[in-house]
């Protein structure tokens, strides 16, 4: 976390993450960014010293770093993926004008040109951006249809084994580095609607759905067989 603490209190983002050629008019959103390395760093922390889970937010915490952060490369990803978080708000650029091939989202083009990602993790940064939302509204949902239950032994159906199974098959096999990006942006940006809506101090996202990923897991493997 040190580095990118360093880029971001001495003001040199844009010179370690320039925008991509031709598109110098971009500019990345700093705004709360903090909230999203400082949160990678509590899970990295957390996977490596077993942080006490009783403590306030200790089990949620743990929760996504025992799923999501099970090895050095997804810890590295996440690393990567944190950095990037200031450009998640760029628009895509057009299709190419002579291939008429879609255009990767900025945060990968700021990647393979700022830090020389390979190929490999420049796919993963492209299909965590672009199934962002999707992820993040499925995330919404499950925790909506949990607050108004009146069931707690029945899964509600958009957490169903064929639903979340093949929303994961669909998000390929980097969809624990996708679901990582989907908390870090629900993250910052609840802090950037809450600061302008004059609230009080974020209070972090509840990964409810990874919960009930591991739940699907225990009681029938549906999820971690796909693959």
């Amino acid at each position: 976390m040190a580095a990118l603490s360093l880029i971001d209190n001495l003001d040199l983002y844009s010179t370690v993450y320039p925008p991509p050629p031709g598109m110098n008019e971009l500019k990345p959103v700093m705004t709360h960014w903090n909230q999203a390395y400082e949160y990678v760093d509590r899970l990295v922390q957390t996977s490596s010293l077993h942080e006490d889970t009783d403590k306030p937010g200790g089990q949620d915490v743990w929760t996504v770093a025992s799923t999501l952060l099970s090895d050095t490369q997804s810890i590295y990803h996440a690393w990567v993926l944190a950095s990037l978080v200031p450009w998640a708000e760029a628009p895509r650029p057009p299709p190419h004008k002579r291939t008429g091939q879609i255009s990767p989202p900025v945060p990968a083009t700021v990647a393979k040109e700022g830090i020389r990602a390979t190929n490999k993790l420049l796919a993963i940064i492209t299909a965590a951006f672009n199934n962002a939302n999707e992820v993040t509204a499925l995330q919404r949902k499950v925790v909506s249809e949990l607050r108004t239950s009146t069931s707690r032994s029945t899964l509600p159906i958009s957490i169903g084994r064929d639903t979340l199974g093949m929303a994961i098959r669909k998000w390929g096999l980097s969809w624990k580095s996708q679901v990582l990006l989907s908390f870090l942006l629900d993250i910052v940006r609840s802090s950037r609607e809450q600061e302008s809506e004059g609230m009080g101090s974020l209070k972090v996202f509840s990964p409810v759905m990874l919960m009930v990923i591991q739940r699907i897991s225990m009681q029938s493997q549906a999820v971690t067989l796909l693959f």
